[in-house]
């Protein structure tokens, strides 16, 4: 268990030493603990990392999570477990919701004709229901090793075609950062690819499919969607990983919510998801200025223009000392903007020449949305 202290002296020698770092409540705490790899590891705490938050990824190349804005919708993948909504194929054959929700078995039956599954859209459900369902599958391995979470091992897993997975420390778990995508059991043997409807309702035996029947639109991105019969059929089983259990994937979502991290991040059981999903994201994000140019007299003067926005974060800045006074500086969503504009009026026998600004508008990670064009007339002298 540790924190993390940046932005401090590294001491090569690799020993412990003594240092103090500024708190919550501004006092100065004397603490205890050692470099490794140019990381501050602190001794003698209780809370344990949280591996940063990926920045959100606007886009509407596949793989993402679409249909409503905010990022912690979509998810800010912590831990790099991934998550992608891959959507199901129903027990009518029918393919629904693939970029919408994820759906995940587990090896555990609930009855005779019903097998447990993971959810996840804004959080991460338990459901039971039919093993006719087309879901897709994670891979999972219990881990005794002693690396932090969030650390990826690479090409970890090996299915039964041969494809390689990368794999992901998540407390004493390492799971497969992609939805499968085999075509074989884990011993070679083919497994049916079903494609009529009818027959897929009525099977009893393995099978898997591409959502819409269509690997090179959405099995490239999504993985393959399998029927519990394959699931139980020796699907995974290499390298100690297997399909996960209902009682892994409780474990998975246990120990986010339960364990005590630092930076007071609290994972509830209604936000759990956030930290697991993939923070690729189609939200269509759009936002219109209006006005969006100014044509102003050499008077000057206070003026605003309205934002209509669905982005959840933004700033409003300028770069010149006579346009002043923005307000608010950073807004999310719809917003009015205030700006005041000096007086460009001379003293005479002097003159003034007109000028203009932009006024810059930028996302999260400073990139330019829009501008918004200011004119301001000169002083002439008659």
């Amino acid at each position: 268990m540790s924190t993390i202290v940046k932005n401090i002296h590294i001491f090569k020698d690799g020993a412990w030493h003594p240092i103090k770092k500024v708190f919550k409540d501004s006092a100065w705490r004397t603490m205890k603990g050692i470099f490794y790899e140019g990381v501050w590891y602190e001794i003698g705490v209780s809370c344990i990392v949280m591996p940063d938050d990926r920045q959100g990824i606007d886009t509407e190349i596949h793989p993402y999570w679409a249909g409503t804005t905010g990022l912690t919708v979509y998810g800010t993948n912590n831990f790099g477990f991934n998550a992608l909504p891959g959507g199901y194929r129903g027990n009518n054959g029918a393919f629904f919701n693939i970029g919408n929700y994820g759906h995940w078995w587990s090896a555990t039956e609930y009855g005779t004709s019903t097998a447990w599954y993971r959810f996840m859209h804004y959080t991460v459900g338990r459901y039971s229901d039919n093993k006719e369902l087309g879901l897709s599958v994670r891979c999972v391995k219990d881990y005794t090793g002693s690396q932090p979470n969030g650390i990826i091992l690479s090409n970890d897993y090996t299915d039964g075609e041969g494809n390689t997975y990368d794999a992901v420390v998540i407390g004493n778990q390492l799971w497969t950062v992609e939805n499968l995508k085999t075509t074989k059991y884990q011993n070679g043997t083919n497994i049916p690819n079903v494609t009529d409807n009818y027959t897929w309702a009525r099977l009893t035996t393995g099978a898997y499919c591409w959502y819409d029947n269509d690997y090179n639109a959405w099995g490239v991105h999504y993985g393959a969607l399998y029927n519990w019969y394959a699931v139980n059929s020796g699907l995974v089983n290499n390298n100690g990983y297997r399909v996960p259990s209902d009682a892994d994937w409780a474990q998975l979502t246990d120990y986010l919510i339960g364990t005590t991290w630092c930076n007071d991040v609290i994972v509830s059981s209604n936000n759990v998801s956030q930290y697991l999903k993939s923070e690729r994201q189609y939200l269509a994000l759009s936002m219109s200025v209006s006005p969006n140019n100014f044509n102003i007299d050499k008077y000057g003067g206070t003026f605003y223009f309205d934002i209509s926005s669905n982005y959840n974060y933004y700033t409003i800045s300028g770069l010149h000392s006579w346009v002043r006074n923005i307000t608010p500086a950073t807004a999310s969503g719809n917003t009015r903007v205030y700006f005041t504009i000096l007086s460009n009026e001379g003293v005479p026998p002097f003159q003034t020449s007109s000028r203009t600004a932009l006024l810059s508008i930028k996302d999260s990670i400073g990139q330019t949305i829009t501008t918004v064009s200011i004119y301001q007339d000169g002083d002439i002298i008659n």
